[in-house]
């Protein structure tokens, strides 16, 4: 084990903020969630190596407190408007936790992938440990969702959380321009900064588009994919607010960020952004009742960027080269056919094993469906289909009746619907839901179905589970 530079320096601020300052160590969490190939500890190496992220070891800190508090206080209350979701949640953790029995029936009687690669070797599906900490992560997110959620059930902590996360993805954003810009004066991109994770998954900064031979861009995150599902969870909070004039930022400020931040998801080059930036194209009409009698305007706005991407395409040979590469030639790519061999595995261990699959985290997946259904199977994937689908029916219904109470709420929650389409529409073709990203949009969409207006609290007043809540 290995701590690396940022890792001394966010142990000691989570250490002291845990104390003395929560309100700074809830930020440094929120913030730092986008660092994916960020790592404050390092664990072996090559392919077997790990790192924990700063929002994991943060995340737990912030939980550690809460639990203190809560048994120092002896108290522990739910909101009514997140029970549902919460019991829906624990339903698909109670779901993946009995799938673990998978690989005690299987014993050995089926291989499985080492990992998501057409190189790994077939290896016999056997109970271990690392079955049981892979679950234990899946546990951490859910503990860390709620407390999300819990935390902003009032618009200020929504609209505090909000600034937080776009304030890291404008720096995640400038630094993923910083690093073509080296790349394209040849100058030593200094990974050893935040893209420190001993992972073998950790080296997307290397990653080229091969036609133009042009770096794509990753920042801070593990490769070019999971910068651009962070990034198109985060562009609904500025065009919702812009179009609402509910603004994050200001007026202008809004527009610039959305900008910069769309701008960095193009140069990521990514496939799966693109998709999720196109599902939430499609979606926005329908996000917020201003918008109805603007859908025919909005429609003929698509429509006309179609064309001019159409017209780009065919006379702007860079576009056609990037146009190409991205959708095209990826679909006859290496990496194209490591995603489909594993799907067509996952599919067949869930044809085999249909109700639990092989047990969660026992096979590599390269998308959410078959993924879910080979890992947990149909009840794991019906559990999980019905958490995200009764979030998104709540935030419609949210948008709905508050646009009449209250027009905040209602841009809130219409802002938490497309984050939350837009971005299980993204993992859709990456994988399964998980990570930080996840943590957060699922976290504010529970809570923006609660969201209500209330009275101030005290400085020193942390919101969380131990508290109750708003009131």
């Amino acid at each position: 084990m290995e701590i690396t530079p940022i890792g001394w320096i966010l142990i000691s601020f989570g250490a002291v903020f845990s104390i003395f300052y929560p309100e700074g160590l809830y930020a440094l969490t929120i913030f730092f969630i986008p660092f994916s190939a960020t790592s404050i500890l390092n664990i072996g190496s090559g392919d077997t190596g790990a790192g924990i992220q700063p929002y994991m070891f943060l995340g737990f800190l912030l939980l550690l407190r809460e639990c203190g508090v809560i048994v120092w206080r002896s108290k522990i209350r739910l909101e009514k408007s997140i029970q549902t979701p919460t019991l829906l949640y624990l339903l698909f953790l109670l779901v993946s936790g009995v799938s673990l029995l998978m690989p005690i029936w299987i014993d050995g009687s089926v291989e499985v992938p080492s990992r998501g690669t057409l190189d790994a070797t077939l290896e016999p599906l056997v109970f271990d440990a690392g079955r049981v900490r892979i679950f234990f992560g899946l546990i951490y997110t859910f503990f860390l969702t709620i407390f999300i959620a819990k935390r902003n059930l009032s618009p200020s902590e929504f609209t505090k959380t909000a600034r937080i996360y776009l304030t890291s993805g404008v720096f995640v954003s400038l630094w993923g321009l910083l690093q073509l810009i080296l790349y394209l004066v040849h100058i030593p991109y200094p990974y050893m900064l935040f893209n420190n994770s001993a992972s073998p998954n950790a080296l997307g900064y290397e990653a080229v588009v091969d036609t133009l031979d042009i770096r794509r861009v990753s920042s801070v995150a593990l490769e070019p994919s999971s910068l651009a599902t962070t990034l198109i969870g985060m562009i609904p909070f500025l065009v919702m607010s812009t179009f609402a004039k509910a603004y994050i930022f200001g007026k202008y400020l809004d527009r610039v960020v959305a900008a910069l931040l769309i701008i960095v998801l193009i140069l990521t080059t990514s496939s799966t952004g693109y998709l999720g930036f196109l599902s939430l194209c499609f979606l926005f009409p329908f996000s917020w009742p201003g918008l109805r009698k603007a859908r025919t305007r909005l429609l003929f706005l698509g429509v006309a960027l179609v064309v001019l991407m159409a017209a780009a395409y065919a006379a702007v040979p860079q576009v056609r080269d990037i146009l190409a590469w991205t959708v095209l030639d990826k679909a006859g790519s290496y990496s194209a056919l490591e995603r489909w061999a594993i799907i067509y595995i996952d599919l067949g261990y869930f044809l085999q094993y249909p109700m639990l699959g092989v047990g969660w985290g026992s096979t590599p997946t390269h998308d959410t469906i078959i993924g879910l259904l080979a890992s947990c199977g149909l009840l794991g994937f019906g559990s999980f289909v019905g958490l995200i689908g009764f979030t998104a029916r709540r935030l419609v219904n949210q948008v709905n009746s508050a646009a009449v109470v209250s027009r905040k709420v209602a841009v809130m929650a219409g802002i938490m619907f497309l984050s939350l389409c837009a971005t299980m529409m993204a993992y859709l073709v990456s994988g399964l839901p998980g990570g930080g990203t996840f943590t957060l949009i699922l976290g504010l969409s529970i809570a923006a179905i609660g969201l209500r207006e209330k009275s101030a609290r005290p400085s020193n007043y942390l919101p969380g589970i131990a508290n109750g809540g708003p009131e």
